[in-house]
């Protein structure tokens, strides 16, 4: 019989899955709803007695701490209880609240009665205790629906962080500790100092907890600081110039997260901390999605806070940086008027006298319904809302006719249909629609766009078809609707563009990791070949019989890169935590391991004189290192965004590039930047240098083959090797060109015919990485699919 706190427990799950897209909305319900009916029948157990003062100051933390810190709002949700804005409602008792909790949907905001909001974890970590032998835990700063954060002291850094584990009901769900892992991996992709940092992820196998420990920063939320002004009454409750200060900053962390590829998808106060010593540090990418190669993506799981949310985000549809615009936009009306803005609220120069209008445009502009309709960029809104409050002649302009609506009227479609779902969407379309053909064109693209997505996602049933054909029918374009459904139903599905097997021959599978690969690496004679991957292990195959000869699993992270010293008996590894470990293979031992100071390495060559070593880095940096000691000999500082890769080109020279498609190439010797390359609107995603053909090649997320001569630094040649993106590039000793792709190919190119000599379908989801062993000829690729497969020309 489960408890009032064991079922609290169990909704916070079913919500984390729901939101993780691993429950439908008919199963979160479902399960939710025999959750609920045990609480208010009274079938679970409760205290028989509300907790005293007493033991419930020892058993849950206080409602207010000071300092604050990072991680009291960083755990997915946000912060809860009293100190929760706008849920104004201390918690009900039992009674009560067990009467009406089917009335209101569930989340990790919705108040929970003290006698749930028991700490689950507190049995499993209590303060004093020790993880790794090395985080000793001071106190539990908060929770969400995937994690429990700590305060911890870190007996190596010497200093507080924070400490983000999973929930212990949860951690023996493998693929709940991917969604776990995941975030952290969202994290390493972003090193702005605006954003909470992320160290590491780590395990204690002895009590089967998976963690990452990240930055603790002291100070508030924004959220706290806009409930303080609201309750003293402040009007604005933010002075302007500081919301135009706090606006640009966060503007400029979102627009770096945008060039990333990750959108925030949860932007509120309550993730906008305010450090003690100025500036902003923006958290909790737990539920952010990287954008996929055409920058948008279909989501599928109803997350974030619905009164930030875009109508986009919504109902499920594509969403883009223009997603986190909007979320934007209502956060600068809540700092501008001390309100959160729903569907028919005035304009804020209407609620705050000494606001101009002209700030009431900009906002509009920026929660216009429609994605396009936005601003573009986080920083052209920040623009615009100072020039509205600070121009003079912004202020003094007459309204045009479309600024004279009501404010109101003009965000109904933005909040208050997206609220109400996509079901009466199209509904408040009509109702504001006028006859115009404008309007109807637009509501027809609205159920076109519709009508797509449904068939991408297979969901266009025939009971889909009638929902969607009758909401037409209503507005009079059920013809249009109906001609577009025949259309995508008797056209093929787009299916990935396979290589049909010309002159490639397979010779070898190694299939033993548990997880997708991220490179491989020949042996120089060719004899073995090593694999790493996302398991964090490093396995290595004999050639000639396939066999696995050894497994080294030292990391404890994804292994992001590895390769053979010249003289085939030393080995060097890295990983996304940063750590790079000089391995003897003769031996089997640790030669040296160290820990680079930034959060993931993405690449690492050897420099010929099988000393030195290079790693490419996503703080936007390049080290030199000597492997033997472990001594850093330089870092390599110019890129401005992070460095994706890296090759070594001769004796002296080392090419690097960066998520900019910017190539910079560095000698090794004088450390200075010899000469930059760039390759257009695409990133570069691999390099490989031919020491026959003193060549440069590197191929690009557009499908591009380029080569530059090495003397002079001139383009040699550029063409499209297709529309696919390209991952990865090796030249062969005859100057032939071994590419991988997105789609899972691989082709040897002769790049001065521009001719495809060779080609196979290699990876389902992709291949990820490529190498030669130029003594036999043989290519190696490895996949997402977790395969490792050897190939000849034949």
């Amino acid at each position: 019989m489960m408890n009032a706190q064991q079922i609290a427990d169990a909704i916070r799950a079913l919500e984390s899955l729901r939101q993780e897209g691993l429950l439908s909305e008919d199963e979160f319900a479902r399960e939710k709803s025999q959750l609920l009916k045990q609480l208010r029948t009274g079938a679970a157990a409760r205290p028989a007695e509300p907790p005293s003062v007493e033991s419930s100051a020892q058993n849950t933390p206080p409602p207010t701490r000071e300092p604050v810190g990072a991680a009291d709002f960083f755990s997915t949700g946000g912060p809860s209880g009293p100190d929760a804005f706008m849920t104004g409602a201390t918690p009900k008792p039992v009674e009560s609240f067990s009467a009406d909790i089917s009335a209101q949907p569930y989340s990790e905001h919705t108040p929970i009665p003290e006698e749930i909001q028991a700490n689950p974890a507190s049995k499993e970590l209590n303060s004093g205790a020790l993880l790794r032998g090395r985080y000793e835990i001071r106190r539990l700063l908060g929770q969400g629906g995937m994690g429990v954060v700590y305060l911890v002291f870190d007996r190596v850094r010497e200093r507080e962080i924070a400490l983000k584990q999973i929930h212990p009901h949860l951690a023996d769900d493998d693929e709940i500790k991917k969604r776990f892992v995941r975030e952290l991996q969202i994290n390493e992709h972003l090193t702005h100092p605006g954003i909470v940092r992320t160290y590491a992820i780590d395990e204690d196998p002895s009590l089967n907890l998976l963690f990452f420990t990240m930055e603790y920063v002291k100070g508030h939320s924004l959220e706290k600081r806009l409930a303080a002004a609201v309750e003293r009454s402040l009007s604005p409750p933010i002075p302007l110039k500081e919301t135009c200060s706090l606006l640009r900053k966060l503007a400029e962390v979102l627009d770096y997260a945008h060039k990333q590829g990750v959108i925030h998808r949860d932007l509120k106060p309550g993730n906008v901390l305010l450090p003690d010593q100025g500036g902003i540090k923006l958290m909790d990418f737990g539920i952010a999605k990287i954008i996929t190669h055409e920058h948008t993506h279909h989501h599928t799981g109803f997350v974030g806070t619905v009164y930030y949310m875009a109508p986009e985000q919504l109902k499920g549809g594509v969403v883009s940086a223009a997603t986190d615009i909007y979320s934007l936009g209502i956060l600068t009306y809540q700092m501008l008027t001390g309100e959160i803005y729903q569907g028919g609220m005035p304009g804020p120069s209407e609620l705050v006298e000494s606001l101009p209008t002209a700030i009431d445009e900009v906002i509009r502009k920026s929660i216009f319904w429609k994605p396009e309709g936005r601003y573009q960029s986080a920083s052209e809104f920040a623009d615009a809302v100072e020039s509205a409050l600070f121009s003079k002649t912004h202020a003094s302009s007459s309204p045009s006719q479309q600024e004279n609506k009501p404010f109101g009227e003009l965000f109904q479609l933005a909040t208050q249909s997206a609220a109400s779902g996509i079901a009466d969407f199209f509904n408040d379309l009509k109702k504001a629609s006028t006859s115009s053909r404008e309007e109807q064109r637009e509501e027809l693209r609205q159920l076109q766009l519709m009508v797509q997505v449904a068939h991408e996602r297979g969901t266009l049933d025939a009971k889909k078809q009638r929902e969607i054909c009758e909401r037409a029918r209503k507005i009079g374009l059920e013809s249009e609707i109906k001609s577009l459904i025949e259309q995508l139903q008797t056209s093929p599905n787009k299916a990935p563009q396979r290589a049909a097997s010309k002159g490639m021959r397979q010779l070898r599978t190694f299939d033993r990791h548990d997880d997708w690969l991220t490179a491989c690496a020949f042996a120089p004679d060719g004899l073995e070949v090593a694999t790493c991957g996302w398991d964090r292990k490093i396995r290595f195959w004999d050639t000639g019989d396939g066999k696995q000869l050894d497994m080294l699993a030292r990391h404890q992270d994804v292994v992001s890169g590895c390769a053979y010293a010249p003289d085939g008996n030393h080995f060097l590894s890295i990983a996304r935590d940063g750590s790079l470990i000089y391995w003897d293979l003769d031996e089997g031992e640790v030669v040296s391991e160290w820990k680079s100071r930034t959060v993931s390495l993405s690449g690492v060559r050897w420099m010929p004189d099988g000393k030195r070593a290079v790693t490419s880095s996503w703080d936007h940096t390049l080290q030199l290192w000597y492997a033997p000691s472990g001594r850093l000999l330089h870092t390599f500082v110019g890129a401005r965004e992070r460095v994706l890769g890296c090759e070594v080109v001769g004796d002296d020279l080392i090419a690097s590039f960066d998520a900019e498609g910017v190539i910079m190439i560095w000698s090794s010797e004088s450390m200075e930047l010899v000469t930059t390359l760039s390759v257009g609107q695409h990133l570069v995603t691999a390099l490989a240098y031919s020491p026959e053909l003193q060549l440069l090649a590197g191929c690009t997320d557009g499908g591009d083959l380029i080569t530059w001569n090495v003397q002079g630094w001139s383009e040699h040649s550029r063409f499209a090797a297709g529309a696919v993106p390209l991952t990865c590039c090796v030249f062969a000793q005859d100057g032939a060109l071994f590419v991988g792709d997105e789609e899972g190919n691989v082709r040897l190119w002769q790049l001065d015919e521009r001719r495809v000599l060779a080609e196979a379908f290699a990876h389902e989801g992709g291949v990820t990485a490529c190498d030669v062993d130029r003594v036999r000829g043989v290519f190696a690729s490895a996949g997402a699919d977790r395969q490792c497969h050897l190939w000849e020309q034949v």
